[in-house]
């Protein structure tokens, strides 16, 4: 019992046990742990007991192991002032908690450390500079055919790399009408959905006309002009070779000093024969694309600006 103002009271309040730690790695957790690593070059998986005991190897690290308290490992206890004086003598900002300054000194003897390794040696640039003077000084009518062998320095062979076949390939022939025929396809597809039907549709009975404009994939440029260049079939222009209209020698495509193509269809016949088309509604109404309207490919997108009216 002890003595209070209330008279006798039974018992007295503990004293927290503070908690003591055989390294000051143990303070920090698992995340901190891994900062501390990667600023080492060192590998962050594992437990946590795993992480420190790679700290505690490495002499980048181990340094700021010891503890005032509990079982000290090491003998050498670096202080807060002292972490602090290292941080301004690497010309490196003081402030921050003690993680912090740590951090920023493992990180920078990690990155001198990785220059004094990637960077040749005085001593080694010297060896060689003479080695190229001493043969230099010997000339191949000096000595004999067994000693200019010995004196050339030997030259390594370069492995020489497979040849590959061209990924930018054209398209021809049958490859080439299946990618056009898909094409199309996306291509109405979009116009289909954006023709989808609206109240205001009743009333154009052909008089009035809007505008739309869609666009797809398409980084084959033999494609596009496949399936807007004029053909025979449809118009009365001369069809030409495929080699040819990629020169830009095309029937009815533009090609712009910036590498994109362009069609422009500017009667009602030729846009229905470009492929395109409209849309067909329920209770006899049809959407109809009219001209003038366009396409074009830059950067591997094929747009489609149209005008439409429903009937």
């Amino acid at each position: 019992m002890a003595w209070g103002f209330g008279g006798f009271r039974h018992g007295s309040k503990k004293k927290k046990k503070t908690k003591s730690y055989d390294s000051w790695f143990e303070r920090h957790s698992s995340e901190q742990l891994k900062t501390l690593l990667k600023a080492a070059s060192l590998p962050v998986s594992g437990t946590k007991s795993k992480q420190i005991e790679r700290l505690l190897q490495c002499p980048l690290t181990n340094i700021y192991a010891p503890e005032i308290r509990g079982m000290n490992m090491f003998n050498n206890y670096i202080t807060l002032e002292q972490i602090k004086a290292r941080c301004r003598e690497a010309k490196l900002s003081p402030g921050g908690s003690k993680f912090d300054l740590v951090l920023r000194l493992i990180e920078n003897d990690n990155d001198a450390n990785i220059r004094s390794n990637t960077t040749p040696s005085k001593s080694n640039s010297k060896k060689r500079s003479a080695d190229s003077r001493d043969h230099a000084d010997v000339t191949p009518g000096d000595c004999s055919e067994s000693d200019a062998e010995s004196v050339a320095p030997s030259k390594k062979k370069r492995k020489v790399a497979p040849a590959t076949k061209k990924q930018n390939k054209s398209l021809e022939g049958e490859a080439l009408e299946k990618r056009k025929r898909f094409r199309f396809q996306k291509l109405n597809k979009q116009i289909f959905d954006r023709l989808q039907w609206k109240a205001s549709y009743k009333h154009m009975n052909g008089d009035f006309i809007k505008g739309g404009r869609v666009e797809i994939d398409c980084p084959e440029p033999e494609v596009f002009i496949a399936m807007f260049a004029d053909d025979d079939e449809c118009c009365e222009g001369k069809s030409k070779s495929m080699e040819g209209k990629l020169k830009g020698d095309t029937n009815g495509i533009k090609k712009a000093s910036s590498g994109k193509l362009s069609r422009s269809f500017k009667t009602d016949d030729d846009v229905e024969c470009s492929g395109l088309k409209g849309k067909t509604y329920r209770l006899g109404s049809e959407a109809v694309l009219k001209s003038p309207t366009s396409v074009s490919l830059h950067h591997g997108k094929l747009a489609c600006s149209f005008k439409y009216t429903v009937m």
